[in-house]
């Protein structure tokens, strides 16, 4: 793995991940303005639109079907066109966003409605109930929402209460290895 760190003819900092010294380098190449840039073409493979405050977005373009295939959460994953996962900070609180682009409202209700079920299955198991608390409320505030044909997953926590949520985890895991 390769990477690079510049700046945009915008003044943007970007942080560049490659397989090769030649991806990273046509990037590079790219955000200088020196090659085009595939994200400013029509039908941009990759739709980069990141929030105010994101840390990390990553995208993936490609059909979540064809990712999953042979896994049993494969049928529930057809239609998924890309997904979006984004972390970030803004006004002192932690978020973190995950959107699955389905390739219609219908298709997105449906992956909605299963992911939201799922949820309610663990809940009802008490699996949640063994867990930190903190981890609990990150669980309890989880909702598949649907917004047109995108299915957002996504909480906020202030990041002093992350903060406390990785001690406790640290003391939890800390404690299960001893």
């Amino acid at each position: 793995m390769y990477a690079s760190y510049c700046a945009t003819p915008t003044g943007d900092r970007i942080a560049i991940l490659g397989r090769t010294r030649t991806d990273v380098a046509g990037i590079v190449q790219a955000a200088d303005g020196d090659r085009p840039n595939l994200a400013l073409a029509p039908a941009p493979a990759i739709a980069a639109t990141p929030r105010d405050g994101t840390i990390l977005y990553v995208e993936v373009g490609l059909p979540l079907g064809k990712l999953l295939q042979g896994s049993p959460v494969a049928k529930a994953a057809e239609g998924v066109e890309r997904i979006t996962l984004e972390l970030g900070e803004r006004a002192g609180n932690i978020f973190v966003e995950a959107k699955l682009r389905a390739k219609d409202r219908k298709q997105a209700r449906r992956v909605a409605d299963i992911v939201n079920g799922a949820r309610a299955f663990v809940s009802n198991l008490g699996l949640m109930e063994q867990l930190p608390l903190a981890v609990q409320d990150v669980y309890d505030g989880l909702l598949a929402e649907v917004q047109g044909s995108d299915v957002r997953l996504g909480f906020e926590l202030a990041a002093r209460d992350v903060a406390y949520l990785l001690e406790e985890l640290r003391d939890e895991l800390g404690a299960a290895l001893r």
